[in-house]
């Protein structure tokens, strides 16, 4: 759909690496579809998966979604976000900390 996207799986015990992926990533009210304030990842309820809304990556910017499963596959989780600039690609590293996203406080 011309959108430029990171999808990232990132098993239990591991994140990505390096912190943060990108230096650009919009704000949670910037990375928000502009029509209905959602996010710009929306799940459909008729289907399984994701989907990735193409009018709210605009040109230049790239979605970046990170998965995770628990070890007893019970819990899953997402980050996502928009960056305005390049995103490092994900290099899997041992870790203690939560598995998506950029680390606590990393924008303070």
């Amino acid at each position: 759909m011309g959108v430029n996207a990171v999808v990232d799986y990132i098993p239990s015990g591991k994140r990505c690496s390096p912190q943060p992926r990108s230096t650009s990533f919009l704000s949670r009210q910037e990375a928000q579809h502009p029509a209905d304030g959602r996010p710009f990842l929306i799940w459909p309820s008729t289907e399984p998966g994701f989907r990735i809304d193409p009018a709210a990556v605009k040109p230049g910017q790239t979605a970046v979604l990170e998965f995770s499963v628990s070890d007893d596959a019970k819990v899953a989780g997402i980050w996502a976000n928009l960056s305005n600039g390049p995103v490092a690609s994900c290099t899997l590293v041992d870790s203690d900390e939560a598995p998506l996203g950029p680390p606590q406080g990393w924008d303070d």
